[in-house]
């Protein structure tokens, strides 16, 4: 959205992301603004950066790509992964 996450704030009516452009009202926030959340620290206060020993890959491919019958609609894609969007 061509802004920076400053931090947020919430009422009984919901919730305000506060950002260096504008703000963004809604009923929900979920904190994916970066490694360097500034959700996280309004949250849970300043906390260093450690890594954790993991990492994860993340990649997009084409449907046809897939072969057929991989993904069924309504079944799990794998034992930890929710079913595939019908």
């Amino acid at each position: 959205m061509g802004c920076r996450v400053t931090g947020y704030s919430q009422n009984e009516n919901g919730v305000t992301l506060v950002s260096d452009q504008r703000d963004f009202s809604g009923d929900l926030l979920i904190g994916a603004d970066g490694i360097n959340s500034a959700v996280r620290d309004q949250m849970h206060g300043e906390t260093p950066v450690c890594f954790t020993g993991q990492l994860a890959w993340r990649g997009t491919l084409s449907t046809a790509a897939v072969p057929d019958g991989s993904l069924v609609p309504g079944e799990p894609t794998s034992p930890t992964h929710p079913p595939v969007a019908t």
